[in-house]
């Protein structure tokens, strides 16, 4: 068995570290570490690496896949241009384990040292070459007990050979990395560094000897200790005594001997049975583990066909299951689990965007509540409960305005903006203005009695769109002045009926309607009124509305006309969607392209300023996340 340390050591410098480990198949595992300046190129080129060795890699013909993974790896790199600067500062190794084998590949500096049973330490990289991309592989057998030293540099120039034995001498692949990494910190500056430790573990005991092993070790246990002597000495006497007694005399005596002997075998057999059932249920496990990981594997070779994905993923999470309440493998468990975390993003499209000063454009005193985010004038303003604070200018302080003459028990639910005011609803329902001058105020509605207990409000050409109270139909405010007119019902009643209760909807010049069931229609008035279904392509398994009951804290759709894709809020990510047409009058479906996560803050609300550019609210923060669609799907930039 393999086992893996992955380690990435921040010295504050300008390259990026991504390191992927996934396990193909039995006895076959995959590791890529990839170091750029090029943060675009290492996102873009790491998922290239996984999606080939993941399509074309199979047991059978290892050598001939890697080869053939590797020629549409480097066709990819040369995509990045005739020039070589397009990949200056690229470096990389992709290592394969099958059996016993390990074959890589490396691009720059990267290396890999041999750590043998002799305590030698080899360099099996090239020393003298730097390729530009993954021309070469080598291999080689890889001993039980030796270790792998996988780095996107030459670790021998910053690290004496003693270094890296001292590191390796715990014998334990998890302490083995934690020691190299902190003489790392002690003994280097520089670029930051990726490492990966492998270690190949003693190959354990057959299961056809393992039974016959025990049961030897058990009877030897048993009789290989001084009462176990003194008791054959003691009956070797007693023998002898009992040929000297009367025929009667020996037989009372054999027969409580015979009873003696019968509850000392059936100890024995006991013992023996425990023995074997503990083997029995061990193999079992072991038979469970290799079905979870052929489970995985089948699902990671049908990402395109989602109910035979789906299948295979449940099989193994059911399996996994079981030898976790058994408290069995254990740290074979915690792999296969990283597998399947892996493939579950793969299938559902999902980039996690992390926190960094780079993106960071407004930290939050303490934490807060988000209700929404909007964009005024091209400034960020964040709208909570109670206030709005900004405008938001990275490196810049905030205000935060409170509105003192909302009630205690009332708060905003959601904004809009509306030339350069920002409106808001209330959970009372009041509509608020909140001017260009800071100033909060009231709203009027006319010939109308109150306003529409409305969660969302939209605004396009001036006039506000809210819900009536049942959430059922869309009303239109024009707006007069300081004030707005009654709502003009915008849905028929057969539509509205029809639709059923309404989460959001979002306006291009048709109006996008996200029903209470997560399908969408899309309503047009002009020139005549029309109500299309939408289609939507490729939904990823996480799509599910089955537990999304309130309406106030529901999914949002998100569309403007100056946007080429749809966007939606859905369980703290951001879904992205490809229109059929560029013309929202001809939109037909959405086929979805991926999805955005926050890795280490919830994403409580969005603006896009532009295809490509979002800007996120957590409780915590606000950040800036950019993104490119590559092959119909999204890549962090």
């Amino acid at each position: 068995m393999l086992e893996t340390d992955i380690r990435k050591l921040d010295f504050g410098a300008e390259n990026t570290i991504k390191i992927q480990h996934v396990n193909l198949d039995t006895d076959l595992d995959c590791v890529v570490l990839i170091s750029s300046k090029d943060d675009k190129l290492s996102d873009l080129l790491i998922h290239k690496i996984v999606d080939s060795l993941l399509d074309k890699l199979h047991p059978k013909n290892v050598y001939k896949d890697f080869s053939n993974a590797l020629e549409n790896i480097n066709s990819f790199i040369s995509t990045w241009g005739n020039s070589q600067d397009k990949i200056k500062g690229l470096h990389g190794i992709i290592g394969i384990y099958h059996k016993k084998t390990f074959l890589f590949s490396t691009v720059g500096s990267a290396s890999c040292y041999l750590f043998n049973t002799h305590h030698d330490i080899i360099e099996v990289t090239d020393k003298g070459e730097k390729p530009k991309n993954f021309s070469f592989i080598s291999s080689g057998d890889v001993a039980d007990g030796e270790y792998l030293i996988l780095s996107n540099l030459r670790l021998l120039e910053v690290l004496s050979k003693d270094d890296i034995r001292d590191g390796l001498s715990a014998k334990n692949v998890k302490r083995s990395g934690e020691n190299i990494e902190q003489i790392l910190y002690h003994e280097f500056e520089g670029k930051n560094l990726g490492l990966i430790t492998l270690h190949k573990n003693v190959d354990s005991i057959g299961e056809k000897n393992s039974v016959l092993d025990k049961l030897i070790y058990f009877f030897y246990r048993i009789f290989d200790n001084r009462y176990a002597k003194e008791l054959f000495g003691y009956i070797l006497h007693l023998r002898e005594k009992l040929l000297k007694k009367s025929q009667k005399t020996r037989q009372y005596i054999i027969a409580g001997g015979i009873l003696v002997a019968i509850f000392f075998l059936y100890s024995v057999l006991s013992g023996f049975f425990q023995i074997a059932s503990s083997t029995q249920g061990t193999e079992q496990a072991k038979i469970k583990l290799i079905e979870a990981q052929n489970s995985i594997i089948a699902a990671s070779e049908n990402l395109n066909n989602p109910d035979m994905f789906s299948l295979n993923i449940e099989s193994a999470e059911t399996k996994i299951q079981e030898l976790e309440d058994k408290e069995l493998f254990l740290g074979d468990i915690s792999i296969l689990k990283d597998n399947m975390s892996v493939l579950q993003k793969q299938f559902n499209g999902i980039e996690p965007f992390e926190v960094t000063p780079e993106n960071t454009m407004y930290n939050f005193s303490t934490p807060m509540d988000i209700t929404k985010i909007v964009s005024v004038s091209n400034k960020i303003f964040v709208v909570h409960p109670k206030s709005i604070t900004g405008p938001i200018l990275q490196g810049e302080g905030s205000e935060n305005y409170g509105f003192k003459e909302l009630a205690a028990d009332d708060y905003f639910i959601d904004a809009s903006v509306n030339g350069s005011d920002i409106v808001l609803v209330t959970h009372a329902g009041k509509v608020v203005n909140f001017a260009k001058n800071n100033f909060f105020s009231y709203v009027d509605v006319t010939n109308q009695a109150t306003w529409e207990m409305s969660p969302i409000v939209e605004s396009y050409s001036s006039n506000l769109y809210l819900l009536s109270d049942s959430k059922t139909q869309i009303l239109r405010h024009k707006q007069t002045g300081a004030t707005y007119d009654a709502g003009v019902s915008y849905l028929s009643d057969a539509d509205a009926t029809s639709i059923g209760k309404i989460f959001s909807i979002a306006i291009d010049g048709g109006i996008y309607i996200l029903k209470a069931d997560g399908t969408v229609v899309k309503l047009f008035r002009e020139p005549e009124y029309r109500l299309e279904n939408i289609v939507l392509n490729k939904l990823p398994k996480n799509y599910d509305f089955s537990d999304e009951v309130s309406s106030e804290f529901a999914p949002s759709i998100r569309a403007r006309a100056d946007l080429k894709y749809v966007y939606m809020l859905f369980k703290n990510k951001v879904l992205i969607f490809k229109p059929s047409s560029d013309r929202y009058q001809d939109v037909k479906s959405l086929a979805y392209l991926g999805q955005i996560e926050g890795k280490d803050a919830n994403i409580e609300d969005f603006y896009v300023d532009n295809d490509g550019e979002i800007f996120i609210a957590g409780n915590l923060g606000v950040y800036k996340v950019e993104f490119s669609v590559v092959e119909n799907k999204i890549v962090l930039d």
